[in-house]
């Protein structure tokens, strides 16, 4: 196994099942999120020792801090929160710090969109708009940008993939690169 599948593979599932529950539900589970974060310092703990842990646990602070603050101002909801930590978690510290801008970055993609399409939904275009994007109602749109919910898990998770195919293979943790014995 390479070491991006290494890391991204169990990442990719976990933020998989999470992006479809806060579509469905606009809940995250902390079954999920704790299962991931455990997941993530049990392995890294077993294949890189202490220096693993440190590693993983510092890069879920980074990822619950940087969030931190948007749940606290009402922006975020406490899975979302929860979420990035468990993802940088996976990452480490260093790439924690690229996924938390890439995930903002993608969020405010995202919101862009949400906006514009509440935007064409006021004008009257919204069955045109409709067919083209596959959008909801544009009442519960809309509803959303004014509440500032929208289902963020999309957002990290495109945050963490951006992250990882910026990163590449040599920016691996080192924990994955001794482990497979692929690079260079």
């Amino acid at each position: 196994m390479t070491p991006t599948l290494f890391i991204s593979t169990p990442l990719a599932l976990g933020l998989l099942v999470a992006t479809v529950s806060d579509f469905r539900n606009r809940r995250i589970s902390n079954v999920l999120t704790v299962a991931m974060l455990a997941a993530a310092v049990v392995v890294r703990t077993l294949v890189n020792g202490g220096s693993g842990a440190i590693d993983s646990l510092g890069g879920a602070l980074v990822g619950f801090a940087a969030l931190l603050p948007f749940y606290l101002l009402g922006g975020f909801g406490a899975g979302d929160v929860k979420l990035m930590a468990a993802s940088a978690a996976w990452l480490g510290i260093k790439l924690s710090v690229v996924a938390v801008g890439a995930t903002l970055f993608c969020g405010g993609v995202i919101g862009l969109a949400v906006a514009g399409w509440c935007l064409l939904a006021r004008r009257g275009t919204w069955p045109v708009a409709a067919t083209m994007l596959a959008m909801p109602d544009p009442n519960t749109a809309l509803g959303a940008v004014k509440k500032k919910k929208f289902p963020y898990a999309v957002a990290i998770a495109s945050g963490v993939a951006v992250t990882l195919w910026l990163a590449g293979v040599d920016a691996l943790p080192p924990m994955f690169q001794v482990q497979t014995g692929l690079l260079r």
